[in-house]
Formats: C-alpha cells, sequence, structure tokens
C-alpha cells in the first residue's frame, strides 16, 4: 500500500521496523544506513526479502505435505514470518485431488490445493516490487530517491539480487517438501536422489486415481515397516494385501470391490517394485521387529490420524449448537495433544469416528469467506 501511493520512506520505515523486531540477526553487525552490506555484499533488504522467500518456502512445503488448503492467498494474508494467518475458508484434504479448491467463492480455482506453491512465489514477486527500492546488490537507493518518493528505474544490480533470491524459492519448497515426504514415508536415515519421482510420487499419483482419503493413506503406511519384516513370520503377502484393501475402502472413486480391482493390482505392484525395496534398503538387512516397531513409531509421529476436516469441524459446531458444552473444548483436546495416537482416552471416545471415512454429507465440503 504505501509503495503504490509512492511513500517509499515508509516502505523504509516498515522494512527496518520488520528486521529489527523479527529478524534482529540481519542488522546486529550492520547499522541502520540502507547502504549497509554484509560480508558477501548483500544489503539488509536483500537479507530480508531472502528470509521471507525462506520462511514462505518452508510454510508452503508443509502444507503441501500434510494436505493442508488455505482458500484465500491474497498477499494480505500471507506473513512475513512464514506463518500461516487468517484461518477463513481452510480445509484438510479429504479425498487426495490436488485441484481441490476449498473456497467456495474461488470459481477459478486460484487458489486450489496444487496451485499454493505457484501462487505463494506471485506474492513474493509483489513484495519484491516494494523492497526493490531499497536493494541494491550493495549499493541501496539513494536517501533522496527514498525521502523524495521516487521510483527511478531498477539497477541491473537490484535486478539479478532480487531474480536470484527468488530463484531459490522453488529449491528451497522441493528440498523442504521432499524432506517431510521422506519422513512420512519412513526414510529417515537415507536420502536417494530419485525419491520424489520413484517413490512419493507414483503413491499420490495412486491416491489421486482412487480419490484416496489423504490424511488416511498416509497413517496407513506406518505399518509398512512390518511388511519388510514379515512381522509376524511370512504374513508380509497378506499384509500387503490388507494395506491395499484399506486404500481401496477409503476411496471415493470405487463403489464396489469390482470397480477397484485393477487399482489394487497397480497398487500393489507399487509397493512390491517402488516402496518396500525402497524402505527395505532404509531398513537395512540386520533389522527386525524392533527396528520395524521404531520406524512405525516414527512414522507415526509425522502422519497424524486426527486432522480438522471441515466435516469435523462441522459436526463439533452441530453438538455445541445442541448444547453440548464439552464439544469444543474435547475436540481441542483430540487436535492438540492426541493427533498422533492410536488410542484414545475415554472421554475422547467417541471422536474415534474422526479418522473413520468421510460420510457422505461431508464429501469436498467447501466453506466461502463470510463461513
Amino acid at each position: 500500500l504505501p509503495a503504490s501511493r509512492n511513500d517509499y520512506k515508509l516502505v523504509q520505515t516498515l522494512a527496518d521496523y520488520t528486521i529489527r523486531r523479527h529478524y534482529p540477526e540481519i542488522g546486529a553487525n550492520l547499522s541502520n544506513d540502507s547502504i549497509a552490506a554484509d560480508a558477501c555484499g548483500e544489503d539488509k533488504y536483500a537479507m530480508l526479502l531472502r528470509k521471507i522467500t525462506r520462511q514462505t518456502a518452508l510454510m508452503i512445503a508443509r502444507w503441501q505435505a500434510y494436505g493442508f488448503c488455505h482458500g484465500v492467498m491474497n498477499t494480505d494474508n500471507m506473513s512475513v514470518l512464514g506463518l500461516t494467518i487468517d484461518y477463513g475458508p481452510f480445509a484438510f484434504l479429504d479425498a487426495y485431488e490436488p485441484g481441490f479448491i476449498c473456497n467456495h467463492s474461488d470459481t477459478s480455482g486460484r487458489y486450489a490445493f496444487d496451485e499454493q506453491p505457484r501462487v505463494a512465489l506471485w506474492n513474493l514477486m509483489r513484495l519484491a516490487n516494494p523492497l526493490a527500492v531499497l536493494i541494491n546488490g550493495g549499493g541501496a537507493a539513494t536517501k533522496e530517491s527514498v525521502e523524495g518518493g521516487k521510483r527511478e528505474e531498477l539497477k541491473p544490480e537490484t535486478v539479478k539480487a532480487i531474480t536470484d533470491i527468488l530463484n531459490q524459492f522453488g529449491v528451497q519448497y522441493r528440498q523442504e517438501y521432499v524432506q517431510i515426504m521422506r519422513r512420512k514415508l519412513g526414510l529417515f536415515a537415507t536420502e536417494e536422489s530419485e525419491d520424489l519421482l520413484d517413490v512419493v510420487q507414483p503413491f499420490l499419483d495412486l491416491l489421486e486415481h482412487a480419490k484416496t482419503d489423504y490424511t488416511f493413506a498416509m497413517r496407513a503406511l506406518c505399518d509398512a515397516p512390518f511388511i519388510v519384516y514379515g512381522s509376524p513370520p511370512n504374513s508380509s503377502e497378506k499384509q500387503l494385501e490388507v494395506l491395499v484393501d484399506s486404500l481401496a475402502e477409503r476411496s471415493l472413486t470405487f463403489s464396489c470391490a469390482a470397480d477397484s480391482s485393477g487399482w489394487k493390482a497397480q497398487a500393489i505392484e507399487y509397493f512390491q517394485k517402488k516402496y518396500l525395496p525402497r524402505l527395505s534398503r532404509e531398513m537395512g538387512a540386520d533389522g527386525g521387529h524392533a527396528l520395524a516397531s521404531e520406524i512405525a513409531a516414527r512414522m507415526k509421529a509425522v502422519n497424524p490420524k486426527y486432522v480438522l476436516r471441515n466435516w469435523v469441524a462441522q459436526d463439533i459446531i452441530e453438538q455445541a449448537e445442541k448444547g453440548d458444552e464439552r464439544a469444543v473444548d474435547n475436540a481441542l483436546d483430540l487436535l492438540t495433544k492426541f493427533a498422533f495416537e492410536d488410542r484414545l482416552p475415554d472421554y475422547l471416545a467417541s471422536a474415534e469416528k474422526y479418522a473413520g471415512p468421510v460420510p457422505k454429507w461431508g464429501e469436498g465440503l467447501q466453506c466461502s469467506c463470510s463461513s
């Protein structure tokens, strides 16, 4: 807003405040002079944009890995700290549908789930625009241009600095996303360059085809370490069938077992040729039931059993409206204390249904900005 009014003095004031208040490490060894630079020749405003870009990339990677749809990624709903803010018509995925639109008002799909990384980068470009007058790769804007509200043609050094910073968004996003997905699939100790293309993406493709419950599917993978080691003995084949059957049962595509037979065959082939061999390499040849249990527990710690789905929120609202004074408090306990737990305390026993199949009335539930 200040930049649109050519008030670059206020832009500088806001940038300086952000550095002092939230990124003091930037200014720790620099003066308040806008031309101050670090040892690499990068001024503090370039460093600020770099920090914000990285924090945004990490946040978006976590959204995508956990199936979170924001719904209203306007620039004013983005945080310079990389925090998720403005919880309006947000949602967690039920079925894995990359193009899912959680905001009923978003008729064009601008903020669809799979568009979120692109929109985040676009928003960063908008932020870079007012900061550009302050950034000069070691020679920032003159005091006169800032105080006088003049926006002169950007110097080549400034353009290069901003371009280099924004080009890092995709790299940082991908690195964080792959690391999170590795952990969710039980790949904690080893990294293989093709994990995303060979292991992660084919699994997501299967889920997309079947419209399988995303949170459930990731949680179901926590049984995979026991399949690798055949624990109990000679049970691997049967366990794999059970796992694949459970994924098919949580599909919104298949109406009967016959519909899913071809998909199940593809899923079993994926597990046998892609995922389980990769998990086996991760676990090594000397493991056993104890190691399988350890890895399964670590997987459960990063794959929640319960998330705040739209239909869950609606169910809780209806309970509260009917006079259940504990409904909201119990939901808060469930999602902040027991989201990753297999067993719930007795007072939350009825909440087990929130890990179950999505009811018909709750499938694809959308909210709007006024919900």
